[in-house]
This record gives C-alpha cells, sequence and structure tokens, in this order.
C-alpha cells in the first residue's frame, strides 16, 4: 500500500527534460575545432617524427596543452644529458617541414602528472633552434581523457639561457 502510494506521488513529480547524452568522439572533436590549423599541422607532423624508428626510443607521446601549446612526453630511460639532442633532432625535422614559421614545443619527462623540463624554439625567419630548460619542476595536471590529452601546469621557474650561450664542445653525444 505504501509503494502504490510512493509510486503515485512520483507520477505527479514534474518530470525535468533530460540533458543530451554527448559522447566522448563529440567532445574531442569540440576540442579539435577549438585547436588553430598551423598548431593540428604541427601536432600531426610531430606524432609522424615520434613514429620514426631513430626518436621512437626518446618520445613517448606528444600533447596539447589547455593554453593550444605543443607537447613531447621523453621516456624516463632518456638521460638528462642526451634530452637536448632528441629534442634538436625532432625540432630539425620541424624546422625542414616549416620553413619560414615558428614553432614552440614544450618538454616532458614521462611521470604521472608527466613534468615538465623544458622549452624548445624554432625561430622561421632564423632557422635558429634553442632548448631551454627547466630548472624546477612543472607538474602538468590532466583535464580530459581520450586520445587527445589536454594539461594545465603548475608551479616553477625556468631557466632562460638558450643553449647557443653554452660553450661548444659541451654537447650531450647522441645515444
Amino acid at each position: 500500500m505504501l509503494l502504490a502510494m510512493a509510486l503515485v506521488l512520483l507520477a505527479g513529480c514534474d518530470r525535468q527534460p533530460a540533458a543530451p547524452v554527448i559522447s566522448e568522439q563529440t567532445v574531442r572533436a569540440r576540442q579539435a575545432a577549438q585547436v588553430p590549423e598551423e598548431t593540428r599541422r604541427h601536432w600531426m607532423f610531430l606524432n609522424q617524427v615520434r613514429q620514426d624508428d631513430a626518436l621512437n626510443r626518446s618520445i613517448h607521446r606528444t600533447l596539447l596543452t589547455e593554453e593550444k601549446q605543443l607537447g613531447v612526453v621523453l621516456y624516463a630511460t632518456v638521460k638528462p644529458e642526451a634530452v637536448e639532442d632528441v629534442i634538436r633532432q625532432a625540432m630539425t625535422e620541424m624546422a625542414r617541414k616549416f620553413r619560414g614559421e615558428d614553432v614552440s614545443v614544450l618538454v616532458y619527462m614521462t611521470a604521472t602528472p608527466p613534468r615538465r623540463i623544458g622549452l624548445a624554439r624554432l625561430d622561421g625567419k632564423t632557422g635558429t633552434i634553442t632548448y631551454t630548460p627547466v630548472t624546477t619542476g612543472h607538474r602538468a595536471v590532466r583535464i580530459s581523457t581520450g586520445s587527445c590529452a589536454f594539461f594545465y601546469f603548475a608551479g616553477g621557474a625556468k631557466n632562460q639561457i638558450s643553449n647557443r650561450s653554452r660553450p661548444r664542445g659541451t654537447a650531450a653525444a647522441n645515444h
């Protein structure tokens, strides 16, 4: 009897229309549509570079930050002294493909969440590639799931010294 009364009361309640269900694919498509075309082209090519055999042992994955900045996450097996050479190799490929375009790539080491370790820049006018290491760790915080990873970052000051000012003969050997 009590159950019947509860059902009658529930039937009389105003029903609110259900919120539309949005698939994860739709969310990813909307996020990708917000990324500038130039950044998308750079990201797609960087993924091709990552899949290249020469770098396949170094670059774990690529990512795009919430601020639409391109990034690479290196495997933890990449030694700190080899990071610049790995990044310089990837940026050299970017320079060949995108002549005259400026490209910036944030560099992370595999961790949970990824730890920012530097910034690589390609000056499109001069073709100059610089890598600036971060002196304190920036931690990335993942804000979405799926095949498109978006991150935002907290803390840390970065070293503003360009590697062009590093004395010759101090470059790390390729591994």
